[in-house]
């Protein structure tokens, strides 16, 4: 099956166009100005109300109950649910869903995303109507013609920095925010946010309490990412993929269900990727059975021409070749979801931008003490490190958000240089996005600038569609329990300078899971990197479909970016190679916009040279003790 056709819900408001399809046998249905198709979604709803939904309700049982109806069809819980309470059945909701909704009587609806987009909602008006769709794809084969580049999106997408306000790469398609609907009805639509984070933050402070809220707010994370039947975890030697075995393990001895199976991958021929020590250490210790796969080489061009295929959407990082395979052997293990720990340093990293809030408050001294205490400063922290931390964190976070904005128009956007390699406007298009626009939500700074790395940096990279887009090639489900709503409240609910401490990154929750996590893994802070698979495979099985790609003399991308400078780059990628691949990525992505069909026979014959190779080899390793 075409992997975008799980991400197949296609809807029309407004005029006709050409005919919607959704890329595998769906349900269609119309009803005055709407008509949708849902490919491989559940559709259905009451003789009222229709719904289509892709993915999950996690709580799903909770409203039913409240509707007094059986728990187990989703579309008529939530059409009934849509016709007793209307738009605030969508904040009632809670997993990860794209949802459609249509009211007959009314001729109203709505289409919507869940709060942390895990599922998306990519957006196309057109006159006074509406195109949506649940994957790019769908949408795009309701386009009469393909749109061509977003020139802001591509200055972004060059300089790794994510793109902002809901563009994509294609003109005039963007995406819905997270917690946000879209309202439907005859006379056109409208767009309006129906989920926001806690705002009576910071409110537990005594650090036992702390500890055992954020270890109760873990538990039920996990658990509400678990389901009956096969199930997975991505465990690499990280604290964070260990909390989430930890839980899982603990949930499944609980309910007598089946303990999770871990799947890490090993490299034994690059220390400073490998954690096989530290995987086997929380398999023994949580006492679970796992499967490793040792990564021995491969091309990196070609799982990502096969995404690029699938989404007409190029894929965010190279790391495909590491871990699609695995994630394959996963699902022909019958594994149905696969659990991460995506999301944990951005959620349970410090908030830096307290220091704003100290010197707002008007106590320079407490700012200074908490600067002391940032993450990496260590027990004599230098002067300069302090002086930039203060400046930075501090005094420009403090600023008022208007008043920041005039300073950077006359120092040149805090005189943050471009990017080398964007050619022409790229370089001003990039430099008019606004990073430190998260000032103007409410309350304190700490609180703003943890959403913007938690909610707006996720997005802006699309991250949610990266890994929802690479687990259907894989051919299951990734869950990821630390991005979460629920549990993101708790994290604003506790006291942020308990996440403060010179020496470790993550303290609080170190602390939280002591005695669940070996020391070994809660207490590490090595952070493995991924670069060399990638670099060896441009010098390697791809360099010539690398070279061919960055001809000065026919390469698209020469229009955005100094091709010259990119090729410079291949002899000593260092710093820059997760640039280059953007930049690889994004020329692909162009020459399959330009003529799809050569692109594709090109790409056939490029993996055949590439000798792309099976990259993994998988050895299966049985623990039969339990803890």
């Amino acid at each position: 099956m075409d992997p975008a056709s799980a991400y197949a819900l296609v809807g029309r408001l407004g005029p006709d166009g050409p005919p919607l399809t959704a890329g595998a046998a769906g349900r269609r249905w119309e009803s005055g100005p709407l008509s949708v198709v849902a490919g491989s979604g559940g559709s259905g709803g009451t003789e009222r109300t229709v719904c289509a939904l892709e993915g999950r309700i996690s709580n799903l049982a909770a409203l039913a109950a409240a509707l007094e109806l059986p728990g187990t069809d989703a579309e008529r819980v939530l059409a009934t649910g849509y016709e007793r309470w209307g738009e605030a059945l969508v904040a009632r909701c809670r997993g990860e869903f794209s949802l459609v909704l249509w009211d007959r009587s009314r001729a109203t609806g709505l289409a919507a995303r869940d709060p942390l987009g895990h599922r998306a909602v990519f957006l196309c008006a057109r006159g006074p109507g509406l195109l949506f769709a649940s994957e790019v794809r769908g949408l795009l084969a309701a386009l009469a013609t393909r749109p061509g580049p977003d020139r802001v999106a591509v200055a972004h997408w060059v300089h790794g920095t994510g793109v902002p306000e809901g563009r994509t790469l294609l003109t005039g398609v963007r995406r819905l925010a997270p917690g946000h609907l879209v309202r439907l009805g005859a006379d056109g639509w409208s767009e309006r946010r129906y989920w926001w984070p806690r705002r009576a933050v910071g409110i537990i402070t005594v650090p036992a309490e702390a500890e055992a809220t954020l270890r109760e707010g873990l538990r039920a994370a996990v658990t509400r990412a678990m389901q009956p039947g096969p199930l997975g975890v991505l465990l690499s030697g990280g604290l964070d993929s260990g909390v989430v075995a930890a839980f899982a393990a603990s949930a499944a001895r609980e309910t007598g269900a089946a303990a999770p199976h871990c799947y890490s991958g090993t490299f034994p021929a690059l220390a400073e990727a490998d954690e096989s020590a530290r995987i086997a250490a929380v398999r023994d210790h949580l006492g679970l059975d796992g499967t490793e796969a040792r990564f021995v080489g491969g091309s990196a061009l070609a799982p990502a021409l096969a995404f690029l295929a699938a989404y007409d959407l190029p894929p965010l990082s190279p790391n495909a070749l590491i871990w699609r395979p695995l994630v394959r052997h996963a699902a022909g293990d019958g594994t149905a979801v696969l659990l991460d720990g995506e999301g944990g340093d951005e959620l349970f990293g410090c908030a830096p931008y307290l220091l704003a809030d100290r010197l707002r408050a008007g106590r320079p001294d407490r700012a200074l003490a908490l600067a002391r205490q940032l993450p990496g400063m260590g027990g004599a922290p230098r002067v300069r490190w302090l002086s930039r931390a203060l400046l930075r964190f501090g005094v420009r976070g403090a600023l008022p958000g208007n008043l920041h904005r005039r300073l950077r128009a006359l120092r040149g956007a805090d005189g943050q240089p471009a990017h080398p390699w964007l050619l022409g406007d790229l370089a001003a298009l990039h430099a008019e996005h606004d990073p430190w626009a998260f000032k103007d939500r409410p309350g304190p700074r700490w609180r703003a600038g943890l959403l913007n790395v938690v909610l707006d940096g996720a997005e802006a990279i699309g991250a949610h569609d990266q890994f929802r887009r690479e687990a259907a090639l894989g051919g299951l489900e990734f869950r990821h329990p630390l991005r979460d709503p629920e549990l993101l409240d708790v994290v604003l609910a506790l006291d942020p300078s308990a996440a403060f401490d010179s020496r470790l990154d993550r303290p609080l929750v170190r602390r939280a899971v002591r005695g669940l996590v070996p020391d070994v893994v809660r207490l590490n802070t090595a952070k493995p990197h991924f670069n060399a698979p990638f670099t060896t495979a441009l010098g390697g099985p791809d360099a010539a479909a690398v070279a061919h790609l960055l001809d000065p003399a026919t390469a698209l991308a020469g229009e955005f970016v100094d091709v010259e400078a990119v090729r410079r780059a291949l002899d000593a990628p260092g710093p820059r190679a997760l640039d280059l691949w953007r930049v690889l990525m994004l020329e692909c992505w162009l020459r399959r916009q330009a003529d799809p069909a050569a692109f594709e026979a090109w790409g056939e014959r490029a993996r055949v040279s590439s000798g792309a190779a099976p990259p993994l080899q998988l050895a299966t390793r049985i623990d039969t003790h339990y803890s």
